[in-house]
């Protein structure tokens, strides 16, 4: 964790050392000057044909048939609609049966009837898209985000249908509209919705969308999905479904707020611009983390600008002590942000694995006040984001440092013994909340919390947010009746870490000010071993909002491949992020979805890879007769501490079949690169689960195994080995070609233990080894 956040933080600086960050006002010279595009990879889906009503893959006398059948209500007859529907009407008539009769008989062809769009005919209230043109106000700025929901539109509009429709201010010149209307925050409805909810209707025809800062933007992605059939799924490409006909029915009326205040994924961080508007806003997150929006020529403000930390760190106040000791060098260096890196390098330097600061002397916070403000300074002029501070919108770290050696001087020990050394700690951040406000009133400060004790009498300030950091328990999940048998919830009970959760969002309701929570779903250590927590996420992240949490933090990381379900998992922390009220039902749906929209139609073959890799991860610490499960967690466990050998050795050829049948179901790319993509990533899902599943069988297939085992044995064992290093797959970012792959393709030892250490528990390391 300390290297990785290392790491994160030498990027930030390196870029900021690199780049000057001059960023004009975006100011168009015509009003339809674009801000992006969607050049970026479209994966269109073909699920169905126009014609082929029974699905075999030609249209024929029987598909005649079997519409005749399907009007008279006759059984035993499935038809597809949307392959039935010539008229793009919505059903099944016998208008449609008698074009499809044109058709076979040679006097109209299926292109007359269809075009070269996914979505043949999308309507409004039951008027036509062509009659529609988007409306913003008449006073709208090219900056703000009513104009940029206003450009999702135009763009993916006619991308699904092949309708352009213009943008126009004031009414709509083709008789219909779809209005953005920019919300006054002061309004009734704008404090219902508040910063970042959303209201649309369909009202005689005509479609309304209300929204204050980032609102509009949340509605337009939430119609384009829905009713365009667009899919955000990750950064590397969008998903079109194909449908025939769409209305936005008259009477449609959906008003919606997000549920956690704060939503960030770092595993879906990434600094290229063009992806904002594939995932990162799409998907609900809103923080402005990192240098993601670095050196932009469009401001903050077009994307609504943004909720919760302009900087997040988990160990900040080592860095300010660093900033406030060093020498900033005079003008001629370089731009103020370059100069303020070098002040930093020339700093005092603290290791914040050992180091924290005294919470009682004073000149020790003057330093660290002042590096706060320098700091402030550097990363928002380095970024070239704004700090909206004046309603509480953003924050910004002052955090302790990675670990829990409390200052140890006499003054720190006397005050701690009247209470804790939680007080202590919590009036050195608290002051720093309280003395920004000279500065920056209404920003808040974000501080991580490691301990697991609530203050005796100090509270914290309206203008802290304390996020609570640590690793819980994987596999027995919050909002259920599991209890754990080992490493708990951050170290606690069910009922103790409920009891914790409780008391502090008791005291920080006591003035105003937050929890949040640092959450650890994934293994940093070893990408090409996925932690089976997909249900785990759905129980904590809806559990913590029933109680109060206000903002969660998604650990991972940003450079993270996603060899397995990791991407899967980021995008379905961020749909429940957004509306963590969503039932267990609606969770799944979404989670098929994705597969389908990812894995094709051979998708139903890795849902049920998933559900018995959840299954093997539930059983894990049975093995060898165990009778209690192991609780593992994220970050640090390896494999076999994640799911249980034995299960993946018994069931490790029929799951590797389905991955098998997923790859044999999924249809011929045509030339597209992005599908040929998705084909590899279930290549590179199947060699990652060949390292798992060679590493449980070994003993048993290899060792112990007949000379027709072994061979099979070697020969699956090279390949996997092979494609491995040939399609450049690593097993963590530490590494060009992995942390501790092997050199050589041998079976001397198994392989499972070559590509990784081996397990936390010794016993399952010895068992692997056949001891």
């Amino acid at each position: 964790m300390k290297k990785a956040f290392a790491f994160v933080l030498s990027l930030i600086l390196l870029a900021s050392i690199l780049i000057s960050s001059i960023s004009a006002g975006y100011t168009p010279a015509e009003l339809d000057e674009e801000n992006f595009d969607l050049v970026h990879g479209i994966i269109n889906d073909n699920t169905y044909e126009l014609g082929d009503v029974n699905s075999d893959k030609s249209v024929n006398a029987m598909d005649s048939l079997t519409v005749k059948a399907t009007i008279a209500g006759l059984p035993g007859y499935e038809c597809v609609t949307d392959a039935a529907d010539f008229d793009a009407d919505g059903q099944i008539s016998p208008v449609d049966s008698y074009n499809l009769k044109l058709v076979l008989a040679g006097k109209a062809a299926v292109s007359d009837y269809e075009g070269s769009n996914n979505l043949y005919r999308l309507t409004i209230g039951g008027y036509d898209i062509s009659d529609f043109s988007i409306v913003i106000e008449e006073d709208c700025l090219y900056s703000e985000n009513e104009y940029m929901a206003a450009e999702l539109f135009r763009e993916h509009i006619p991308a699904a249908t092949g309708v352009n429709i213009p943008i126009e201010r004031g009414t709509s010149s083709r008789g219909h509209g779809i209005y953005i209307h920019d919300v006054d925050k002061s309004s009734e409805l704008g404090q219902e919705l508040g910063q970042e909810g959303y209201k649309y209707e369909v009202t005689e025809g005509d479609l309304h969308i209300y929204g204050t800062d980032r609102g509009n933007m949340y509605a337009a992605y939430e119609i384009i999905e829905d009713y365009l059939g667009f899919g955000f799924i990750e950064n590397y490409y969008m998903f079109l479904y194909k449908q025939r006909s769409v209305d936005i029915e008259e009477g449609t009326d959906v008003t919606f707020v997000p549920g956690y205040r704060f939503r960030q994924s770092k595993t879906t961080f990434n600094s290229n611009e063009m992806y904002r508007t594939t995932f990162h806003l799409p998907r609900g997150i809103n923080g402005a983390i990192g240098f993601d929006f670095k050196n932009a020529n469009i401001p903050a403000s077009y994307y609504g600008n943004f909720v919760g930390t302009v900087y997040i760190d988990i160990h900040s106040m080592d860095k300010y002590h660093r900033m406030a000791t060093g020498t900033m060098p005079d003008e001629s260096f370089g731009n103020l942000e370059q100069r303020y890196y070098q002040k930093y390098l020339s700093g005092e330097f603290k290791d914040e694995t050992k180091w924290e600061p005294c919470a009682t002397d004073e000149e020790q916070y003057k330093k660290l006040f002042t590096g706060l403000l320098e700091y402030i300074e550097f990363v928002t002029v380095g970024m070239d984001i704004p700090l909206l501070y004046e309603d509480g919108t953003n924050c910004f770290s002052f955090s302790p440092c990675d670990n829990m050696n409390w200052c140890a001087c006499r003054n720190c020990t006397k005050e701690a013994r009247k209470t804790s050394f939680v007080d202590i700690y919590l009036n050195l951040k608290n002051r720093g909340a309280v003395d920004v406000q000279e500065y920056y009133p209404g920003l808040k400060l974000s501080s991580l919390m490691y301990e697991k004790q609530a203050p005796v009498e100090v509270v914290p300030d309206e203008n802290l947010i304390l996020i609570l950091g640590g690793t819980s328990c994987a596999n027995h999940p919050l909002g259920t009746d599991e209890e754990c048998h080992g490493n708990g919830f951050y170290g606690m009970s069910r009922g103790e870490f409920e009891e914790f959760i409780d008391t502090m969002v008791g005291l920080c309701n006591q003035t105003g000010a937050e929890l949040w929570l640092w959450y650890y779903p994934e293994t940093n250590n070893w990408w090409i071993y996925d932690i089976p927590n997909i249900y785990t996420i759905y129980h904590d992240v809806t559990w913590l909002y029933q109680h109060g949490v206000t903002g969660f933090y998604y650990e991972g990381h940003n450079l993270c491949p996603g060899y397995n379900f990791e991407n899967m998992k980021a995008y379905m922390y961020s749909q429940v992020a957004f509306d963590p009220t969503m039932s267990l039902e609606r969770y799944e749906e979404l989670m098929k979805d994705y597969m389908y929209k990812v894995y094709g139609h051979g998708w139903e073959n890795m849902w049920e890879f998933m559900q018995m890799y959840v299954e093997a991860g539930d059983l894990v610490g049975y093995e060898g007769g165990n009778t209690e499960p192991y609780c593992y967690v994220g970050a640090y466990n390896r494999a076999f501490d994640f799911v249980s050998f034995e299960y993946i050795a018994e069931n490790y050829e029929y799951m590797r079949e389905l991955i098998i049948s997923a790859i044999n179901e999924f249809d011929p790319p045509e030339g597209g690169e992005h599908n040929s993509m998705r084909i590899d990533r279930l290549y590179r899902f199947l060699c990652t689960f060949d390292l798992l599943g060679l590493g449980a069988t070994y003993v048993e297939n290899y060792l112990n195994g007949d000379e027709a085992s072994r061979a099979a044995y070697a020969e699956r064992y090279e390949e996997t080995y092979n494609y491995y290093f040939e399609s450049g797959m690593r097993d963590t970012v530490y590494s060009k070609s992995g942390i501790d792959a092997p050199s050589t393709c041998n079976l001397d030892s198994n392989p499972f233990l070559q590509f990784t250490a081996g397990s936390v528990r010794p016993h399952i390391t010895e068992m692997l080894k056949g001891n």
